[in-house]
């Protein structure tokens, strides 16, 4: 995680105002940025690993690596919500996702199989 967090805030210091850059990895997401205001966020995920990742925004009241895991996916809905996501995104490629958030507590994962519990997800808050 640590060198994902590393080129997260390489690439943050580059980045426009209200954009919060994602660098996904094998087994990582890494972010610079922990927070931000309510309303719209851009969330821009590099995936700068060697495999196809996601990226799902999910809403939860849980720690962002306890969502409950069933069949190698973190479980969604409900008390989960899913905000929105980006499927499939090939190594080497930037995409981006706007979304408008509320005050709460957030997780940034990938829901590939079995790539939530290696570690890739992050905590995200809106204040």
């Amino acid at each position: 995680m640590e060198a994902a967090n590393t080129r997260a805030e390489e690439l943050q210091a580059q980045a426009p105002d209200g954009v919060v850059i994602v660098v996904g990895i094998e087994w990582a997401f890494g972010t610079a940025l922990a927070s931000a205001s309510a309303g719209e966020v851009t969330f821009e995920m590099l995936n700068e690993g060697a495999v196809v990742h996601d990226l799902w925004v999910v809403r939860t009241d849980l720690a962002y690596d306890q969502l409950p895991v069933e069949g190698g996916v973190a479980v969604t809905g409900g008390a989960h919500e899913v905000i929105d996501k980006v499927l499939e995104t090939d190594a080497g490629t930037t995409v981006s996702l706007t979304v408008v958030l509320e005050p709460g507590n957030y997780a940034l994962i990938c829901n590939i199989p079995a790539h939530y519990q290696l570690g890739m997800r992050a905590p995200f808050t809106i204040e």
